[in-house]
């Protein structure tokens, strides 16, 4: 399972400058806290003043199928505006 969550700046920091001491202590794959703090340091940070982001991956399939008609059919305000109504928002812009 993937989970998306905000932690304090202060509180990465610290289980960054502790990751080799954590590693060490935290080998057993069943500990709660291993697997979460781990999963910290596994973690992609999400940069200061990224956008929306949205799954737009059924959207695409459309658009990768039957990509002539679109191009024909379709302005790119068009595009923008079926990704901007039809696609889930994920994570609103920071």
């Amino acid at each position: 399972m993937k989970l998306i969550i905000d932690i304090p700046d202060k509180a990465y920091g610290i289980i960054k400058y502790f990751e080799t001491a954590l590693d060490s202590t935290y080998k057993k794959e069943d500990n709660v806290g291993a697997i979460l703090t781990k999963a910290v340091l596994n973690g992609t940070p999400l940069p200061k003043g990224h956008g929306v982001l949205k799954d737009v991956t059924n959207l695409m399939r459309g658009l990768y199928t039957d990509m002539q008609t679109i191009e024909e059919t379709f302005t790119s305000s068009d595009v923008y505006k079926m990704i901007d109504e039809e696609c889930p928002t994920i994570i609103e812009a920071d």
